[in-house]
């Protein structure tokens, strides 16, 4: 059968101009230092079937880091902590979790209904302790929609 899977993506974006929409409704990604790549890193977990479960709360500068916070997410699982939102413009839901004090990951769209959120929420905490790390990372370009074609390792 089947599991989960984080899988990487390298984020084209040399002023972070879009990083904070990765994580919407989310704190705004830290700004580009001097001299940092222009590519930032992020996952996501799938479900068997790619669905995306969630994703991560922030972007990293570097592939080994975000890696690094898959691990830390995976081993803190019995520490975690949600909490579920409502946009007060939209009345839509999303939630997020925390390690500690420390975002993590967050719903990768927002639900019409609270319970549509929950069984979301619940989905990603069942599938995190047993997902697999997928090796590379996918190349995203644009408006979020991955470049096939560039497949790989950075």
């Amino acid at each position: 059968m089947r599991s989960a899977r984080f899988i990487f993506l390298a984020l084209h974006d040399p002023d972070r101009s879009r990083s904070p929409s990765w994580g919407r409704n989310s704190d705004p990604a830290p700004a580009r230092r001097p001299g940092a790549p222009a590519v930032c890193f992020a996952w996501l977990l799938a479900s068997p079937n790619n669905r995306e479960l969630g994703r991560s709360f922030r972007v990293w500068d570097s592939y080994a880091a975000g890696r690094s916070d898959v691990g830390i997410l995976q081993q803190g699982v019995e520490q975690l902590e949600t909490s579920m939102a409502t946009d007060t413009a939209t009345g839509m839901w999303t939630w997020r979790v925390t390690l500690g004090d420390r975002p993590v990951a967050r719903s990768g769209r927002m639900y019409h209904r609270e319970r549509e959120c929950r069984y979301s929420l619940r989905t990603f905490l069942a599938a995190v302790p047993g997902a697999q790390l997928v090796e590379g990372v996918r190349q995203v370009e644009g408006r979020g929609r991955p470049d096939r074609s560039s497949v790989g390792s950075l």
